[in-house]
């Protein structure tokens, strides 16, 4: 069976044969004219990156393709609520646009961004009583404000900070950009929030949980004393000491050292706090006049 197709404004189907017995059996088939039009895009995620770091999404899709030599104009973004359906957004653009940004606020209403806390990183370790948080500069959308106060937050590793209460929270007008968090105030795995207030335009909105930290109580190793040994003993001594090592990444910044007699046990000298060293030579007027080493 062959097939004839053409085409018309009206699709219908008509139907010939030949009579003859063993003829070819046709069909004609009518079909209506595509008209010339734009072909449904597909729209495209937003970056989850843009929309994490400063709260706003900006509308993507495919680039137009024309349909029987149609030329592509203009672009319609619609954007809903993915719980109700309701309408958010709606964006017309006067030429052919492959993305479109959502405004976080209207353009007409200066707001304060929402901020975020930028340290410590996902996965940080730091020792009790040398966390510091940082978060990103003071911003201020269409216009200008002062920045007069921050409140600082931290919760347990995982806590919904809609319904549980943080472990940490504090509210200052000098730690505005950075805060130390107090010592001993709490060990473990932990997260961090902040919003900052500007004197005209108020409180921004919540920064969302940094990425999970964990602050320890520092246990540094008892160093050992390796030296003087009995071949480089002098009447003047250098006492030499391992490295610091503790199991958190801290800097070493003072050194105590003290010689005793090995006999009597009586203490022959005391350096006192000195800065962080592994070697110490005992200066020769320290040491008891009656020294032999």
């Amino acid at each position: 069976m062959g097939e004839i197709t053409t085409k018309v404004r009206t699709p219908q189907r008509l139907r010939f044969a030949y009579s003859e017995d063993g003829a070819v059996e046709y069909q004609l088939r009518l079909v209506k004219e595509p008209e010339p039009g734009i072909a449904k895009p597909e729209a495209l995620e937003p970056d989850s990156d843009e929309l994490e770091m400063y709260g706003q999404v900006t509308l993507k899709a495919s680039e137009p393709e024309p349909v029987w030599g149609d030329t592509p104009v203009a672009s319609r973004y619609t954007l809903y609520d993915p719980d109700t359906g309701d309408v958010l957004y709606t964006k017309e653009t006067s030429e052919p646009a492959t993305a479109v940004q959502v405004p976080a606020q209207p353009e007409s209403q200066p707001y304060i961004p929402r901020p975020y806390v930028i340290s410590p990183e996902d996965g940080d370790s730091r020792p009790d009583g040398h966390v510091t948080l940082h978060a990103t500069g003071f911003r201020v959308a269409h216009d200008s404000d002062t920045h007069v106060e921050s409140q600082w937050q931290l919760f347990d590793a995982g806590a919904d900070p809609e319904e549980d209460d943080p472990v940490l929270d504090v509210t200052s007008e000098e730690a505005l950009e950075s805060f130390d968090v107090p010592e001993g105030e709490h060990i473990g795995d932990v997260q961090a929030r902040v919003r900052q207030r500007g004197e005209e335009y108020g409180w921004s909105d919540w920064s969302p949980l940094s990425g999970a930290f964990t602050i320890v109580e520092p246990e540094p190793e008892t160093p050992t004393a390796e030296g003087p040994s009995d071949e480089s003993w002098s009447a003047y001594p250098t006492l030499r000491a391992s490295e610091h090592a503790s199991n958190v990444d801290e800097t070493a910044i003072a050194s105590r050292y003290r010689l005793y007699d090995a006999d009597t046990g009586d203490l022959l000298y005391d350096s006192g706090e000195i800065e962080y060293t592994t070697e110490h030579a005992v200066p020769h007027s320290e040491l008891p006049t009656d020294y032999k080493g």
